[in-house]
């Protein structure tokens, strides 16, 4: 959510629309059915736009405009970082549960092959020492 409060910001986000949209500002302004010259006042900051015609922009490039005072805008915002932090720790948490797994299963495979090294070394070093003994 993108929070507006003058014109600057949204012809900021009109820029970044047409850039990532690979868009020319003249293919823009015939989806708005605006002239080309109008949009180019508007991104130069120069055009102050009604209201309708700012909801019909925004609207064109999947914006919807929400009003709300600045109090509320402080609240949501504070929601909004306690959920992108609640999100951030699971993602944390799950990551850490993923890694931890695979180390846990390396370290599995490390200690069986280290066992295993001891116990046939083990068994060679008796079998090894009972033909000593036999042969003496």
């Amino acid at each position: 959510m993108e929070f507006i409060s003058n014109l600057a910001d949204v012809a900021g986000i009109i820029r970044d629309y047409l850039r990532k949209n690979k868009l020319k500002a003249k293919n823009f302004a015939d989806l708005m059915n605006v002239k080309p010259s109008y949009l180019s006042r508007v991104l130069s900051k120069s055009e102050n736009m009604s209201a309708r015609t700012m909801i019909k922009l925004l609207n064109t490039m999947g914006y919807e405009l929400v009003i709300m005072s600045k109090k509320d805008k402080n609240l949501f915002e504070q929601c909004a970082y306690a959920e992108l932090y609640k999100d951030s720790k699971k993602y944390r948490d799950e990551v850490r549960s993923e890694v931890m797994t695979e180390f846990e299963e390396d370290l599995k495979k490390s200690l069986t092959n280290f066992f295993d090294r001891i116990t046939t070394n083990t068994k060679t070093q008796s079998s090894s020492e009972s033909r000593e003994k036999v042969n003496e």
